[in-house]
C-alpha cells in the first residue's frame, strides 16, 4: 500500500548492496534478508557472478545511492576513486573489457539487470547509463527514474509517479531521457510554511521569513546533471519571493529515507515568539527536501525549483 510518498517494490533474484557504514543502507540489508555486500564496482560485480553460479536466477540487481545516471557503489558520498561507483561519466572504465567480471556476467545467461539508486534513470544521463550497463553485461537494464526509499513498513519502496528507465543490448542509441518525476503533485498557494518541532507542527507566515540561503554540496567528480547550482543568501523580500516558490504549506510526514545524494543544504531564518529562528533541509539529488526535526520526516518540494536550478536538464 502506497505511504503517499512512495509504492512498495519488490525486489528478487541476485543481489548485491553497497557495504557503506551507513544507517539506512544497514535497514535495507537487513530487510532484505541481509544479502551480499560490496565495497567497489569491481567486488559488486564478483557478488553477482557467485549468486548467478548458486542459483537458477536471472536477474540481477545492485542497489546503493543513486544520483542521475549513476549508482554508488561501496561509497555514502561522491570520492575520486571510480571504482566506487557506475556511471555514465566513467563507463570508460567499466565497459568495453575494462572490468573482466561484467564480461563474464555478459557470458552468462540473465534476463534483467536492474540498478537500485535514486533517479539513476533520470535525464539523458540516466539514459546512457543504463544503455551503457546493458550493452556491457549483455541483457535488458533498468533504473528508476524517481526516488528510491528505505521504508520501515515495506522495505523499498519507489517514488509515486515514477518510472523505470530500459535499454537493450541491441540498442542502437540511448533510449530517449525520462526527466525525474517531482516529489508531490499538490501546489496550493503559497502564503506560509508549516515546520516540524517536538511540541507540534507550527505555521510560519511567509511575511517572518526574514532570510534564505542554499549551500550546495562538494559533488566532485559528479557532474552537475541538474544544471548549474550556485549558492544562494538573500535576505528580506527576495527571501519571501524564494521561499514561496517552495511547497512549505504541506510537507509530508514519513519514515521513509531516500537513498539519494545530499547535494546541499536549504536554510530559513525567520521569525518566532518575538525572536529568530533557523531552519535547515536537506537537499535530496535537487529535488526534495528534508527536515528531519521529528522522528517522521517532513519533506518539502520547490514547485519551481527550476528558477533556481534547471531541473532535469542533465
Amino acid at each position: 500500500m502506497s505511504n503517499g510518498i512512495c509504492d512498495p517494490v519488490q525486489i528478487s533474484g541476485c543481489i548485491t548492496v553497497d557495504g557503506s557504514n551507513d544507517d539506512t543502507l544497514n535497514k535495507i540489508r537487513k530487510c532484505l534478508g541481509q544479502p551480499p555486500t560490496h565495497a567497489s564496482r569491481e567486488i559488486a560485480g564478483d557478488n553477482l557472478i557467485t549468486s548467478l553460479t548458486t542459483t537458477s536466477l536471472r536477474t540481477v540487481n545492485i542497489v546503493g545511492i543513486g544520483y542521475p545516471g549513476e549508482i554508488l557503489t561501496g561509497t555514502r558520498v561522491p570520492v575520486p576513486n571510480t571504482d566506487k561507483y557506475f556511471g555514465d561519466a566513467n563507463a570508460g572504465d567499466w565497459m568495453g573489457g575494462g572490468q573482466p567480471n561484467l564480461q563474464t556476467i555478459a557470458n552468462t545467461p540473465i534476463t534483467l539487470a536492474r540498478l537500485w539508486g535514486c533517479n539513476a534513470g533520470a535525464g539523458r544521463d540516466g539514459a546512457r547509463l543504463v544503455w551503457d550497463f546493458a550493452r556491457t553485461v549483455n541483457a535488458p537494464t533498468e533504473a528508476p527514474t524517481g526516488l528510491i526509499y528505505f521504508d520501515p513498513e515495506t522495505c523499498l519502496c519507489l517514488q509515486t509517479g515514477s518510472r523505470w528507465q530500459h535499454a537493450n543490448p541491441t540498442d542502437p542509441n540511448p533510449p530517449a531521457r525520462i526527466n525525474a518525476p517531482k516529489p508531490y503533485t499538490k501546489t496550493p498557494a503559497m502564503d506560509s510554511l508549516v515546520l516540524g518541532s517536538p511540541n507540534g507542527d507550527f505555521v510560519v507566515p511567509v511575511s517572518d521569513v526574514i532570510a534564505v540561503s542554499i549551500s550546495p554540496s562538494d559533488l566532485d567528480p559528479f557532474p552537475a546533471v541538474f544544471g548549474p547550482f550556485p549558492p544562494v543568501s538573500v535576505t528580506g523580500d527576495e527571501a519571501r519571493s524564494l521561499v514561496t516558490v517552495g511547497q512549505f504549506i504541506a510537507p509530508h510526514k514519513s519514515r521513509a529515507i531516500p537513498l539519494a545524494l545530499i547535494t546541499g543544504t536549504l536554510t530559513v531564518t525567520f521569525r518566532n515568539h518575538g525572536g529568530e529562528e533557523e531552519r535547515s533541509f536537506r537537499i535530496y539529488n535537487n529535488v526534495l527536501l528534508g527536515d528531519a526535526t521529528m522522528t517522521d520526516l517532513h519533506y518539502y518540494y520547490f514547485a519551481d525549483l527550476a528558477s533556481i536550478v534547471p531541473v532535469g536538464v542533465g
